[in-house]
């Protein structure tokens, strides 16, 4: 029999939760949980915490800090919804103190619409905090349009150093006040919109700074009861495979990797996901899944519900076909794992297929995508 409430879980979670967070994002509560906001590209070497021995005005501060020679960009942020804010122009506003930064911190400030692409974004790219310095002040201002849907606060260092950040907050302004809006590089920050232009299917290693996870160029969520790597042991015609292994048990949830790329180019076409698998011992299921997206909402999704990949497998060819709407904004795609035991994808493609190619999409009205990430209001005061 099939495990029904897995299945249930892990449908819904894969279909929703990808607008949710990013890859380099994390949010698990633990000893170092910010109140409403996400640590992103964190670790040992990289960290972002409350310093309980640092107050501005009697506001509690939270610390970047790094002292190694890396551009590698790290910070907190978060993101909220626009209504209350919408026609309006908003001040983001920030107390920063630094230590020897070398290269860039400040604060940042984006708009989003309901496809997560950024509609304006402001950042301190042209002033940044350098250096050593005492407290001081700085703004960002930004209007909020009709079809703003979100909008997203954070704090960033970029380089070795120490920066201090406290006292924030956010006001609607008059229009006397000038934007400090640059134009939008999806590139330059961290932006949760933020899609690549082509696929790259390979598996590689190198993301041990994130706890369980060590496979570049691929997304990835999970509980801590599983670990994601590319897998050197245990090739594909001479490849390294991703795989995906339960580290407890009875694990919780499910774990699953996978990327996002803009849809422009597919658009019209039906689009194939298809790679090899091979399990071991899986409990519940596993599989490839696809979503096209548009518009905030699901337009097409298939996580091979209907077909799950169980047990103990050798390398067999899977696959799952999509249609790609005229109004479709971004492509998802991945392979995830529910339950115990071990699976491993490798050889991925991603392939644009005739008409007489059946589409394997699960029927389902048009879905909403809910964002469980966007908070009601900001919450600017730092605690546990």
């Amino acid at each position: 029999m099939l495990n029904k409430n897995a299945f249930g879980i892990a449908a819904v979670a894969a279909i929703f939760f990808f607008c949710a967070q990013a890859s380099w994002a994390v949010s698990e509560k633990s000893s170092e949980f910010i109140d409403g906001w996400t640590k992103w590209r964190t670790r040992p070497t990289h960290t972002v915490s409350i310093d309980p021995g640092v107050v501005y005005a009697d506001h509690p501060s939270v610390k970047l800090q790094t002292d190694q020679d890396s551009k590698d960009q790290f910070g907190l942020f978060q993101n909220f919804r626009a209504e209350k804010y919408v026609g309006e122009r908003v001040r983001f506003s920030g107390y920063l103190k630094t230590e020897k930064i070398r290269d860039w911190s400040g604060i940042w400030m984006v708009v989003e619409d309901a496809d997560e692409s950024p509609l304006s974004m402001s950042t301190m790219e042209k002033n940044p905090a350098k250096g050593t310095s005492t407290w001081k002040k700085y703004s960002l201002v930004l209007d909020v349009p009709k079809n703003a849907c979100s909008v997203m606060i954070g704090c960033a260092q970029t380089g070795p150093g120490k920066t201090w950040i406290s006292n924030l907050s956010l006001e609607p302004v008059s229009r006397n006040v000038k934007t400090t809006a640059s134009a939008v590089d999806e590139e330059k920050f961290p932006v949760s919109g933020r899609l690549g232009e082509k696929p790259d299917l390979t598996f590689k290693s190198g993301r041990a700074e994130v706890r369980g996870v060590d496979l570049l160029n691929w997304s990835s969520h999970s509980s801590s009861d599983y670990a994601i790597d590319a897998d050197a042991l245990n090739l594909f015609r001479d490849a390294k495979t991703g795989r995906i292994s339960a580290t407890a048990e009875s694990p919780r949830g499910f774990a699953t990797f996978y990327q996002r790329i803009r849809a422009e180019d597919y658009r019209g076409k039906k689009l194939r996901f298809s790679g090899s698998v091979k399990t071991k011992d899986i409990s519940d299921w596993c599989g490839l899944w696809m979503r096209v997206d548009g518009g905030g909402s699901v337009l097409a999704f298939d996580n091979m519900e209907s077909r799950p990949i169980k047990g103990t497998t050798e390398w067999t060819n899977y696959s799952v076909v999509l249609p790609v709407p005229a109004n479709a904004h971004r492509i998802t795609y991945g392979f995830m794992q529910s339950g115990s035991g071990s699976s491993w994808l490798a050889a991925p493609s991603l392939d644009v297929v005739g008409e007489q190619v059946a589409t394997t999409s699960m029927p389902s009205k048009t879905l909403q995508i809910p964002r469980p990430d966007l908070l009601g209001q900001p919450k600017l005061e730092f605690k546990n």
